[in-house]
């Protein structure tokens, strides 16, 4: 049989190189894997992944249910309070973003109300300026009364169907 690397003809033996299975002779075997090494080294694969999955059968828990979610918003005029807190401490915008550690143009941008302040920014003004910025927003689930098939909602449930005169 001939090598189909080399081309020489002598003994060959299956040989996995690149992706391709191919015949070559012990010398232009090295630059491969051997079949057979593989095909055992699937089979150990096989036999780990299903001992894995047996374990991970006893190793399940019940879920808890979801408990509900508890959201942080800005109060909506933080601005105003801002601007009305500033005044009352007798500072300007640039003695105010110092005493704030921020820059004088975000806090500019803040009292016009043109920058979405981030939760942990109004975090921090809170403890420094001892005043109320976040509120705390729980979302309640809502169940429709007028499903049809019990616990599911279906499009039909949410459609309201308008008839022609």
């Amino acid at each position: 049989m001939q090598c189909e690397m080399c081309g020489i003809n002598i003994a060959s033996q299956k040989v996995l190189i690149e992706g391709t299975e191919m015949t070559v002779c012990a010398d232009c075997g090295k630059f491969g894997e051997m079949i057979e090494a593989l095909a055992s080294a699937k089979k150990d694969e096989k036999a780990t992944i299903q001992k894995r999955s047996v374990l991970s059968t006893f190793n399940t828990r019940p879920r808890a249910m979801p408990e509900p979610e508890i959201q942080e918003i800005i109060v909506g005029d933080y601005a105003e309070i801002l601007h009305r807190k500033r005044e009352r401490m007798g500072m300007t915008q640039k003695e105010f973003a110092a005493f704030l550690a921020e820059r004088e143009s975000i806090i500019h941008k803040i009292e016009t109300n043109s920058y979405e302040m981030p939760i942990k920014m109004a975090r921090k003004f809170e403890k420094l300026l001892k005043v109320s910025l976040i509120e705390e927003y729980e979302e309640k689930k809502i169940s429709m009364g007028n499903a049809s098939s019990g616990d599911q909602v279906t499009i039909g449930d949410l459609i309201t169907v308008r008839k022609r005169a």
